[in-house]
């Protein structure tokens, strides 16, 4: 018996170790992960409260729980992370940083229930709607929808009414926008959760004042004004209602009754510190008082808001600048409203916004006008009215673009609403929609372009005297400049025929008729043919001096001067190796903004006059500098050389200084460099000592270059050899 009962005890034993083995690291690995999630709340909750004062801690504070809740694979909390590191690049208006972090959220897609899966669809839309890629933010607005309506949940599925109505609202489709957002009305009040009720009325009264339809707009604004008492106490909420309905009651012609709601959205604002929106609340503000003509008003919300621009984007920015220009200038203040219609400009220029550019012309010409400098007052006014034709023609295919998409939108929701249609219907019901919106963009395009036709017939009466004045000081130049265009399209196309007819008949005589004639009689035939030659080049220089002529596009791109260069080497490539030249230039470039065929014109003129005017063996240096406000670029050679004595004789249509060297060149190529130098309102000069070289410089704006290298550190240089230009044009 002894020895079963010492068996069984055994056993006993072992069983019992055996269990506590096993369950041990999964109490251990749980008690961990409640640890684990413990800290990552305590961490997002933190980085929540410091998202304005302290960001940097905060996106420390989160990335360290991103790494917890990874390493658990919680999908929730992970959600949560990103979620907060995107939320805090957002509020501190660094939406570019924030972007990567919305889309991240994707990454827990299938991990997490609807209820998540609802706030990243929204997050992730509204990222692309923030850069106008509403074809990535239709997709996953169309996925909130449709989850919606597979899970039979009206919360989700009133969200995804909202954010439609949004989107359409956007992209100006408000037929659609009102379907949803009234789709929208009717699901939150039967969830009843007031905050939804009072977005959805908000948004629709948004949509009923940007189509013109003031008195429903007053209505749903004011329902949505009733429910603000019974939101909850998040800021946002009660924060955006309350401005909405005061910009509600300012576009729909009520100023007055609009501050009282305007100043307690103020209040909320600095009750939570929110800078940001506290800056965008001041200007609306000032824009009421503007509408009631209380300016004093107005240029105090204005002077408020410009010590928090730091907290504004640089859009908000260039339209804070833009209307408190317009206000100063209101005010007779025409001084000081000039730089804030600069800064305008400035930002209006970085982000190709050609509307506000136009606008800040017409005002900064205004106020040059005004203080009596009649020279920029005409300056920014012609660049309002050259603006006046672009614009005009970009809204055109604008319009045209945004029928497309919407045409592409209403595909989308047919099949979203159709899958269980045949395909017959299918097709009929895509062939009427087709035909509903040809019709309806061809009556939208009419529309437009009456009313785009009665605001030019407007701003043309207005500036009408200021061009008049303009006309009159370039009238005679303008006949000048076409009798000069008239005669080189006339000999670049005209006189073509008759030379090449009088080159085939020479050779003819020539061939057939001169094979036994004296030496002479063959040679006076090369004088003709090379004479012929010789007018061909002309002709084709002046062509091409008649293109640079008429060509008026000075369009600002960013030029790499290193890659214009390889083009130029690769171009020249024998004539450097003929004359075994080692071209010498920086390494680093700034890069310069201008039209790229005018740049590259530029180069190639002015490094083949110095390859050409060299000796054997030829030394050609490249540099350039920063001086006061201009940048300079220099082509140096050691050539012959020339007498600094013919000045600006050099840069005139046809003036060969040596007729007899360089009988093939046509004497065009510094007129054409200098004719593209003044469209960019830039200069060129050169330095010459005759048999010692020639330096060519030419300077344009400084506002026209960036990425300027540091100053501390001296360029480097790299030389360019003849032997070794296949390998560097490769």
């Amino acid at each position: 018996m002894t020895p079963i009962k010492r068996f069984t005890i055994n056993n006993l034993i072992h069983f019992l170790l055996f269990i506590v083995t096993m369950t041990t690291p999964q109490y251990l690995l749980a008690q961990t992960y409640q640890q684990d999630t413990a800290t990552i709340s305590r961490l997002l909750k933190s980085a929540k409260s410091k998202r304005f004062s302290d960001s940097a801690t905060a996106l420390r504070e989160c990335f360290v729980a991103l790494s917890l809740a990874k390493k658990h694979h919680d999908g929730e909390n992970t959600y949560n992370a990103y979620h907060r590191l995107g939320r805090i690049h957002e509020v501190n208006n660094q939406m570019k940083k924030a972007q990567p972090f919305f889309l991240a959220e994707l990454e827990v897609e299938n991990m997490v229930p609807d209820r998540i899966k609802q706030f990243i669809y929204m997050e992730v839309a509204e990222s692309y709607m923030y850069f106008s890629d509403y074809r990535k933010a239709y997709e996953y607005l169309i996925k909130l929808y449709q989850l919606g309506l597979m899970s039979d949940n009206k919360e989700i599925l009133q969200e995804g009414c909202l954010q439609l109505g949004t989107f359409y609202q956007n992209v100006l489709d408000f037929e659609k926008a009102t379907q949803y957002l009234v789709q929208s009305v009717a699901l939150s009040i039967q969830t009843g959760d007031p905050n939804e009720i009072c977005d959805s009325y908000r948004i629709l009264a948004e949509v009923y004042t940007k189509s013109k339809n003031y008195d429903l707009a007053i209505q749903n604004s004011t329902k949505s004004i009733s429910y603000v008492d019974k939101v909850n106490d998040y800021f946002f909420a009660r924060y955006f209602v309350y401005l909405s309905h005061g910009n509600t009651l300012t576009a729909c012609g009520k100023p007055k009754e609009a501050l009282p709601f305007m100043y307690k959205a103020v209040q909320l604002c600095i009750n939570v510190e929110d800078k940001a929106s506290l800056s965008g609340t001041y200007i609306a503000l000032a824009n009421t008082y503007n509408v009631l003509n209380q300016l004093d008003s107005a240029d105090y919300y204005y002077s408020q808001s410009l010590s928090l621009l730091t907290s504004m984007s640089d859009k908000d920015v260039m339209a804070y600048q833009l209307s408190y220009g317009s206000l100063l200038l209101k005010k007779e203040a025409y001084q000081k409203a000039i730089p804030f219609f600069e800064k305008s400009i400035a930002l209006a220029t970085e982000y190709q916004s050609k509307t506000t550019l136009q606008k800040n012309f017409e005002g900064i010409s205004g106020a040059y006008e005004k203080i009596g400098d009649k020279d920029k007052s005409l300056f920014f006014i012609k660049k309002a009215l050259s603006l006046r034709d672009s614009i005009y023609s970009e809204e055109n295919t604008k319009r045209t673009a945004e029928a497309q998409f919407k045409y592409d939108l209403q595909g989308s929701e047919d099949q979203l609403k159709n899958l269980q249609s045949s395909q017959y219907y299918t097709i009929m019901g895509a062939l009427f929609v087709l035909l509903c919106l040809a019709i309806a963009f061809l009556i939208f395009f009419l529309n437009a372009k009456n009313e785009k036709n009665r605001l030019l017939v407007e701003q043309t009466a207005i500036l009408t005297e200021k061009t008049h004045i303009i006309d009159n000081k370039n009238r005679q130049l303008e006949e000048s400049n076409e009798i000069l265009r008239q005669f080189a399209f006339a000999s670049a196309h005209d006189l073509k025929e008759p030379l090449r007819s009088i080159h085939s008949f020479v050779n003819i005589l020539q061939k057939r008729y001169l094979k036994d004639a004296p030496t002479e009689a063959h040679e006076y035939m090369g004088f003709v043919t090379t004479g012929v030659k010789r007018m061909e080049s002309l002709l084709n220089a002046l062509l091409e001096f008649s293109a640079v002529l008429t060509d008026e596009n000075v369009a600002h791109k960013n030029n790499e001067i290193p890659l214009v260069l390889k083009d130029v080497f690769s171009h020249y490539q024998n004539l450097i190796e003929e004359k075994k030249a080692v071209i010498r230039y920086p390494s680093v470039f700034p890069q310069i903004l201008m039209n790229d065929a005018h740049l590259k014109q530029i180069l190639f003129n002015l490094v083949h006059n110095a390859l050409k005017f060299s000796k054997t063996e030829a030394k050609i240096e490249l540099g350039y500098t920063l001086k006061d406000n201009e940048f300079i670029l220099s082509v140096k050679d050691e050539g012959i050389g020339m007498n600094e004595t013919y000045g600006d004789k050099v840069f005139k249509l046809f003036q060969r200084l040596d007729r007899v060297t360089h009988k093939e060149s046509a004497g065009i190529g510094l007129t054409i460099c200098k004719r593209i130098i003044d469209k960019y309102e830039g200069r060129i000069w050169f330095e010459s000592v005759v048999n010692e070289g020639t330096t060519f410089y030419f300077a344009f704006p400084k506002n026209m270059v960036s990425k300027i290298p540091s100053t501390k550190t001296p360029p480097q240089y790299l030389e360019l050899v003849a032997a070794d230009l296949a390998a560097a044009v490769m």
